[in-house]
């Protein structure tokens, strides 16, 4: 990633996000994560991936609409407006974590690492929670 990309310096230290994560209802080799994240600064910009050690690999899903693959990727190019809050909560957009790589207890917390256009990123801990 390009680092120099005007505007884009502060995306780590201007972006907050909270979270968290429980196994999916009927099976536990997927997972659920629901979040908040806001832009606290005075530029726009953007979310280029999210990731975790925790999944094999992460999707977006909104629990109303049909899955495919343009919302697969919908977290690889959302743009985070200044000043802004976004919530990403049960009954509308979410990550799913496939492949689950760990037993997660109710309790335990896992790292997401949000990644943003010009290179910068921010690690948070998703408390994992019971249904």
């Amino acid at each position: 990633m390009n680092a120099d990309v005007p505007g884009q310096k502060d995306a780590a230290h201007d972006i907050s996000v909270s979270g968290w994560i429980r196994y999916g209802q009927h099976r536990h080799d997927i997972g659920a994560a629901f979040f908040t994240i806001t832009n606290n600064g005075h530029e726009n910009h953007l979310l280029t991936n999210v990731s975790t050690p925790a999944c094999g690999s992460l999707v977006i899903r909104h629990t109303d609409q049909e899955a495919n693959s343009q919302t697969d990727v919908l977290f690889t190019h959302l743009a985070l407006p200044h000043q802004v809050t976004m919530v990403f909560p049960e009954g509308g957009y979410h990550l799913v974590c496939r492949e689950i790589k760990q037993d997660m207890q109710v309790g335990d917390k896992t790292p997401f690492t949000f990644y943003f256009l010009g290179g910068s990123s921010t690690t948070v801990q998703f408390e994992v929670r019971g249904h």
